[in-house]
């Protein structure tokens, strides 16, 4: 009930006065303070933690009817051998499509990777094609002697 309360107010707080820059610093204020910062962790953790997948998994499982379940266990099935071998098999399609979801919503997550990272020891697909196409690949821009 307080996150609701909240979140309105905080919300049109932000939308009113965007300010340019401010998620990537917060992004990396955040992964700092956590020392997570050009870490691999720091990259992979941000990205696992996704509300629509949640949701998209939820609404599908919700949608398998409950005498499935319940076959399973009169068979004697537990309830990890019942996700495991009836449901999570069921549910083949909505893995599909957050398989699909998660990987088009990582290659779009250019910035996260940009300020998630400083060296190029944790460097990612997206972040060295921008590098090749910016013409960065090259030794060095030093001055060019005649």
């Amino acid at each position: 009930m307080n996150a609701m309360a909240t979140a309105a107010p905080r919300a049109k707080a932000r939308a009113s006065a965007p300010a340019r820059g401010r998620p990537v610093l917060g992004r990396f204020l955040v992964l700092n303070t956590f020392g997570l910062f050009d870490t691999y962790t720091g990259m992979v953790l941000p990205l696992m933690v996704d509300a629509a997948g949640i949701f998209i998994m939820k609404q599908f499982f919700e949608s398998i009817p409950r005498e499935v379940e319940e076959a399973a266990r009169v068979d004697g099935a537990g309830v990890i051998r019942t996700f495991w071998s009836v449901v999570l098999p069921m549910a083949r399609p909505a893995l599909i499509t957050l398989t699909i979801l998660s990987f088009q919503g990582s290659w779009n997550e250019f910035t996260h990777f940009l300020v998630a990272t400083q060296s190029g020891r944790y460097e990612t697909l997206t972040t060295g094609l921008a590098r090749f196409v910016s013409g960065g690949l090259g030794g060095g821009s030093g001055a060019v002697k005649e």
